[in-house]
């Protein structure tokens, strides 16, 4: 392979140039994480041509869509020859002839038969302390320098702050590297992003700002969750459907009860109509869909967005088709949806709170109860439901995504 000068952020050149054993990069939206991913896999299969390496991530979804589709567009961008393997029960992918094994962390019992020399993981903080320590054990390699890069947005003060966050004062063999990057730090983000998102997420002093935008370790598990939730701002008297715009149907599955909200997209704001609740012997999916067909298919132009994981899930006992199939099966149209991580969900939901975009009947008096009342300490998914499936919507509405950009230089490195 030729040479290479790839233009990177101070930061990005520290994650790759670190001598330590475990390097953590915690950083916010927008720092380029999964492009430092990419550089640092290809400068070890460079460096170390006789080891093997491995790239992890939380879920399938963001290994594949986010980690190594990155890695493969570097690899497009710089010409540089690879072969992959995508499906099966042996993903991997060689640079340079080097094996790197790819393997979503939330199967990590998988990892054990793997010997490796160096290894990635992106999006550490989401995945469990177990699977690591399953990674750990694994990084013995004798033709490999020995080295695990976790590259992150925070997640609370989890096994990440434990490994790294007060590092330099429990450390003293340089076994641990920190390294912090701030959304503001990529001064190629395009103008007026970085304002908007302090203003969106409550000002820079705000708690989701420092873990977000600045990479820092702060207590996002205790308060309410829907933080970002006014009366005055978010609720409306007497919110009625408009046959004119498209209804989405947010819905959550349960055994005991089935929830739907029924909200719309109009302008740059979503109302939130209507919530339907049934339960008791009326808490199965094959009903709420007959109820919605019955009371609003024709009226209006349906659109489901359901929990994704009713593509396998069966709540009703009168079909052995999954949830959503019922659904597809009683005429109703199901988007196309994978749930996110319940953070982003919630701090999607959050944003459109506090610019005012999300707007709720004030007629729904349960569903503004579960907003108002529900904390981060207790189990959402256990007793939150309506609020959940607007979650849903939000999300697939407008999302809060993450973004990994690849042309972010202030120093080079040589590959």
């Amino acid at each position: 392979m030729s040479a290479h000068d790839v233009e990177l952020l101070k930061y990005q050149i520290q994650a790759l140039t670190s001598p330590s054993r475990e390097t953590g990069m915690i950083a916010g939206i927008g720092t380029g994480k999964s492009f430092t991913a990419a550089m640092f896999t290809i400068k070890m299969c460079f460096e170390n041509p006789k080891s093997k390496g491995f790239i992890g991530a939380p879920t399938f979804s963001v290994l594949m869509n986010a980690t190594v589709s990155t890695l493969i567009s570097v690899l497009d961008t710089y010409s540089i020859p690879y072969t992959a393997v995508l499906s099966g029960s042996s993903k991997h992918i060689k640079i340079n002839g080097v094996r790197v094994y790819l393997y979503s962390m939330d199967n990590y019992e998988m990892i054990r038969g793997i010997e490796i020399g160096w290894g990635i993981v992106d999006e550490a903080a989401f995945c469990k302390q177990e699977a690591i320590k399953v990674l750990q054990g694994r990084l013995r390699h004798k033709a490999g320098p020995h080295q695990l890069l976790y590259i992150s947005s925070p997640n609370g003060y989890n096994w990440m702050y434990d490994m790294f966050g007060d590092y330099q004062t429990k450390r003293a063999d340089n076994r641990y590297n920190l390294i912090q990057a701030k959304t503001k730090d990529n001064i190629f983000l395009p103008d007026g992003y970085y304002e908007s998102l302090v203003d969106s997420y409550g000002g820079e002093d705000s708690s989701l700002a420092k873990q977000e935008l600045f990479g820092k370790f702060v207590n996002m598990f205790s308060g309410a969750i829907y933080w970002g939730f006014k009366r005055d701002l978010n609720t409306q008297d007497d919110l009625k459907l408009d046959p004119k715009y498209p209804v989405y149907v947010g819905m959550d599955f349960n055994i005991d009860q089935m929830n739907a909200v029924l909200m719309q997209n109009i302008g740059k704001k979503l109302y939130v109509c209507e919530r339907i609740q049934l339960t008791d012997t009326g808490a199965n999916t094959y009903d709420m869909a007959k109820h919605l067909v019955d009371n609003y298919q024709g009226k209006y132009d349906l659109r489901v967005i359901p929990d994704s994981t009713g593509k396998a899930r069966k709540t009703s006992s009168v079909s052995s088709a999954s949830d959503i199939e019922i659904l597809r099966q009683q005429g109703l149209k199901v988007e196309f949806t994978k749930n996110p991580f319940i953070r982003d969900r919630q701090n999607s939901v959050n944003i459109q709170f506090k610019a005012g975009y999300l707007v709720i009947n004030s007629k729904l008096k349960d569903l503004i109860k579960e907003i108002e009342t529900l904390a981060a300490r207790d189990k959402e998914g256990q007793i939150s439901h309506a609020a959940v499936a607007m979650g849903y919507v939000v999300w697939h509405v407008s999302p809060t995504k993450r973004i990994y950009r690849r042309n972010t230089p202030s120093g080079s490195i040589q590959l």
